[in-house]
């Protein structure tokens, strides 16, 4: 069965400390509560996604948009990373926005993966991008101020050969941390109506993590 509608994931630690839009669901870090798989209805369908590993998570600013209100993070010794699933209705298109970045802290090296059940379709930051506090990189590494990303950020297309979309958040070299603050999907094949809202999905992972 097609979505009917767009699936958003927010990232922070607690539930109440900012309102979820009607398509969106906030992220914790538990088993059956962010953890693979936890199954919600998000805009009036359900949904399985979740983390493959427990991460830090933080609230940041409830002043901004909620999807950057705040984020999750990743960081281990070594080469390592978290994995972020959703389960799919299908193959086919499908549209991706991010929000890459840190409300409360500058943050360097970001790196996030978009993965086809293990095969990468997208790469943001590629270790090498920056931002400072309240910049958010899109789905398409520009970057935007926390009151700008609503209204500008841009989505990415992608096509599905699985219904195992991954978000990957890496650690690289012991010494830098992934995060990510929001994801959004949008289903294009197959769809029963199509959502017009403006607003981006935010993946956010960043290295050599300087919040606490």
């Amino acid at each position: 069965m097609a979505w009917a509608t767009t699936k958003g994931f927010n990232f922070r630690s607690s539930l109440a400390f900012v309102t979820d839009g009607s398509n969106e669901q906030m992220v914790s870090n538990s088993a059956g509560d962010g953890l693979y798989p936890t199954t919600d209805t998000i805009g009036g369908e359900s949904v399985t996604y979740g983390w493959d590993v427990a991460t830090t998570i933080r609230n940041r600013d409830a002043g901004i948009d909620q999807r950057l209100a705040g984020l999750h993070f990743w960081g281990s010794a070594g080469d390592t990373e978290a994995v972020f699933r959703i389960d799919l209705p299908a193959t086919g298109s499908y549209k991706i926005r991010l929000a890459v970045g840190d409300a409360s802290f500058d943050q360097n090296n970001h790196w996030v993966d978009v993965r086809d059940n293990g095969s990468v379709l997208f790469n943001v930051g590629g270790g090498t991008v920056d931002t400072v506090t309240a910049h958010f990189l899109d789905a398409n590494g520009t970057d935007h101020t926390a009151a700008a990303w609503p209204g500008s950020n841009t989505q990415r297309s992608i096509t599905m050969s699985s219904t195992v979309l991954q978000v990957a958040i890496r650690t690289v070299g012991g010494v830098t941390q992934g995060q990510l603050a929001h994801v959004e999907v949008e289903q294009v094949t197959g769809r029963t109506t199509r959502n017009t809202r403006s607003a981006p999905l935010g993946v956010e992972v960043g290295m050599n993590w300087r919040g606490h």
